[in-house]
């Protein structure tokens, strides 16, 4: 989830893996596992499924 909200705010996977100290690889993976759960083909389409599902910073606390 959060690096679901990270990409909705326009984040880069570069961008959150330096905030959250991890690896990019390791948010690649996030956020194939992220696209593949909600049928997502991309970061874009993720962020779409966030925001028609309440899932945004104005929805329900992302």
């Amino acid at each position: 989830m959060e690096i679901l909200g990270m990409l909705c705010r326009g984040m880069t996977p570069a961008e959150i893996a330096a905030s959250l100290f991890l690896a990019r690889k390791t948010v690649r993976n996030h956020v194939e596992h992220i696209n593949t759960k909600i049928g997502a083909t991309n970061w874009v389409g993720a962020t779409l499924f966030a925001v028609r599902n309440g899932l945004t910073e104005h929805g329900t606390g992302l």
